[in-house]
């Protein structure tokens, strides 16, 4: 049988390396191991630049794509992971002191894993699990049996997998990185740029002075990740006497600002009012003014908290979708985006349109879907007001509940949010910055055009000397 190739990393740290092929030869003559150097290594341990994430560990496993071919690949496949957990006991106690011998300054961004499997399928096909976050010496073993699963998944073309193998971003056009899902319990395909945008998000979120403002626009260069370029959207807002320059700002994040601010405000007014006279009393003057006051912040804020998710639903339309409904006489009707920012109420929006353009779930049954209704009631109720209707709408406006009905915003938002960063959509780039579940997900150039770009921006004189 062909042999497993192993890459050590850094061995001459922590042991000798006659000693360490002792003990391969001791513990692994039935299923051949042969150590590799760093010349010999598909992937040098500086790759963790290019790639962000490194597809290297301190002990790297490579499969040559003989090892799995032929009509016994799944029995092939069942003795490796044996190999592997083999592996896995006999060096299991080196892995817990690497990380304190390691050099930090080796790669970029991210430390060294333990331990990484590469499976090179094809010749433009390579997989590599990376064993990350490891919380107990049984899930090395677990990840292990994992990995043969996934392998059987694409053996028996599993056309989800295939299709998010075949969709991943590649540094070296053929390198798949997969990192394990906890929640899940299995092997999941790491998108690369996606992970990109996290971390520049998360720089943002620290270093923005106000989250009010739009998400920066990201170019990377496609054969290096760690070569990036942010630039912030300005705009310019012009009236007859000024004309002002200035970042943009998040539609999305200045009414969800203000509907904030004034549910806030009348929070403070209510702990006061809510006590401030006997019930079925008439109310003093003074009183009455403060429920005035009150009532202006409410509607501010119900009205904002509204326009908030209709802002957000409106950005969620694709530009060329068209969507088709049937009337109950059956006739058939096909809507373009303007049309259907235009003549759709906002919950039909929520629960059909979005989730029919992007492919995500319907928000129908979560714990928010009532708080938005009612939400939605109430702001129809002030902007097509009746007077016969004016006294139960102000009684809307009175009690703890409005409060939480005025939040509802934020628990839209992140939904619309996790779900656009689940399929990876680049809408999620004109949405706030405050989600928790959230990224930038960044543009790519080639190399040469990203250079030419790079040098446009910070040297344009060499540019133009090149010219």
């Amino acid at each position: 049988m062909s042999e497993i190739l192993l890459y050590p990393a850094n061995k001459s740290i922590i042991y000798k390396e006659e000693q360490f092929q002792a003990n391969i030869l001791k513990n692994f003559n039935d299923f051949p191991i042969k150590i590799i150097n760093e010349l010999q290594a598909p992937y040098d341990i500086y790759l963790g630049k290019v790639f962000w994430l490194s597809p290297i560990g301190h002990f790297t496993l490579i499969i040559d794509k003989s090892l799995l071919t032929g009509g016994e690949r799944y029995h092939k496949v069942r003795d490796i992971i044996k190999c592997f957990d083999k592996f896995i006991t006999v060096f299991l106690p080196l892995f817990s002191t690497l990380n304190k011998y390691l050099n930090k300054d080796v790669i970029n961004r991210k430390p060294l894993t333990d331990l990484s499997f590469i499976f090179d399928l094809s010749e433009t096909c390579s997989l590599v699990f990376i064993f990350d976050n490891i919380s107990s010496s049984e899930d090395y073993y677990n990840r292990s049996k994992k990995v043969a699963l996934f392998l059987i998944e694409i053996f028996e073309t599993n056309q989800n997998i295939i299709s998010k193998i075949k969709n991943s971003h590649k540094v070296d056009k053929k390198t798949t990185l997969l990192l394990f899902d906890n929640k899940n319990d299995n092997w999941e395909v790491v998108d690369l740029l996606f992970m990109v945008g996290q971390e520049k998000l998360m720089w943002v979120k620290k270093n923005y002075k106000d989250l009010r403002v739009s998400k920066p626009d990201m170019i990377v260069d496609a054969n290096n990740l760690s070569s990036e370029l942010t630039f912030k959207n300005n705009w310019t807002i012009i009236s007859k006497q000024n004309s002002f320059i200035m970042e943009k700002p998040n539609d999305i994040a200045i009414y969800s600002s203000i509907a904030e601010k004034s549910k806030a405000r009348a929070q403070e007014m209510w702990k006061y009012l809510k006590k401030c006279d006997p019930i079925g009393t008439l109310l003093t003057e003074g009183n009455t003014i403060k429920f005035y006051d009150y009532f202006e912040e409410i509607i501010n804020a119900l009205v904002m908290s509204y326009t908030a998710i209709e802002c957000m639903a409106n950005i969620c339309i694709p530009d060329e979708f068209e969507y088709t409904y049937t009337k109950r006489k059956g006739e058939t009707i096909t809507l373009s985006k303007l049309d259907i920012e235009r003549k759709l109420q906002l919950k039909e929006k929520l629960e059909n349109v979005i989730p029919t353009a992007l492919s995500i779930n319907s928000p129908i049954g979560e714990s928010w879907w009532n708080h938005f209704i009612r939400l939605e009631e109430i702001r129809n109720e002030i902007i097509h007001t009746k007077e016969n209707k004016a006294e139960f709408r102000y009684s809307n406006y009175i009690g703890s509940d409005v409060f939480k009905i005025i939040s509802v915003h934020h628990d839209v938002v992140a939904f619309y949010s996790n779900a656009l960063c689940e399929v990876k959509n680049r809408i999620i780039n004109d949405f706030p910055i405050n989600p928790k579940n959230n990224s930038i997900i960044p543009s790519v150039m080639q190399k040469k055009s990203f250079n030419n770009l790079w040098t446009n921006v910070f040297n344009p004189s060499a540019g133009n000397k090149k010219k």
